[in-house]
């Protein structure tokens, strides 16, 4: 039902959500009142429409889209495909195996990337810019933490958060300590954007959300560069 609803809708010219409306209606119906007839429909037949559902659900060129979109995807849509197809595992099984392993390599992206960086280095400033990614969990504490202990003294640190929809309490704590306790002992400049009410965090506007190195500070940069977090902690620790 739910892949007539979409797929098979669409190949057949649905252009809104009234299809879905209209399938649930006549199903209903259908159901309802010649339930008699929808029981001489031989099996093989319902099955046939099922396998050729699935095909154009899983026909080769979306295998070559999800290739070349990344393992990341290409590997829980293969896993989904082979656990729906045994008989053993069945429908909603399989589907359950697709989403762990579609958590799995979400926790693994988000672990390896918790934020961006830009920073420009002069004379007598540094200035560090730290865009988190949509979502910080507590796998990016570790992450976080060292980055924050690691910035030179006396530079200018902003830490944006327009983009980010949640934020772990535990990152949030070792933020907040580090503006209000460490920061100001290593004369580190430090200004949160973007960060929602609810995580009660001191905030200030001495940047815009377009900030760009070049904008804080009036000539040429001695160093200038931008990247992943490792490429920064390295920067930081070498």
């Amino acid at each position: 039902s739910v892949i007539v609803r979409s797929s098979a809708n669409i190949n057949a010219g649905a252009r809104s959500k009234l299809s879905a409306i209209t399938h649930g209606v006549l199903l209903l119906v259908c159901v309802a009142s010649i339930p008699f007839i929808l029981n001489l429909i031989p099996k093989a037949t319902l099955a046939a429409i099922l396998i050729f559902t699935g095909y154009r659900l899983c026909r080769p060129a979306v295998f070559r889209h999800m290739w070349h979109a990344g393992l990341a995807q290409f590997i829980p849509f293969v896993v989904t495909t082979i656990a729906v197809a045994l008989p053993m595992l069945g429908l909603l099984k399989g589907v359950g195996i697709g989403m762990i392993i579609s958590i799995f390599y979400l926790l693994r992206n988000n672990l390896r990337i918790p934020f961006y960086y830009k920073r420009a280095v002069y004379e007598t400033n540094e200035i560090i810019r730290l865009d988190l990614a949509q979502e910080v969990s507590f796998l990016n504490k570790a992450s976080i933490k060292k980055t924050l202990e690691n910035l030179p003294e006396g530079s200018t640190v902003i830490l944006d958060a327009s983009l980010t929809e949640y934020i772990d309490y535990d990152v949030l704590e070792v933020i907040r300590e580090f503006q209000l306790t460490k920061a100001p002992d290593k004369d580190i400049k430090m200004s949160l954007i973007g960060f929602k009410h609810a995580y009660q965090l001191p905030q200030d506007s001495f940047v815009n959300d377009d900030f760009d190195p070049e904008h804080l500070k009036s000539g040429d940069a001695l160093q200038k560069s931008s990247g992943r977090y490792k490429k920064l902690l390295k920067q930081l620790t070498s």
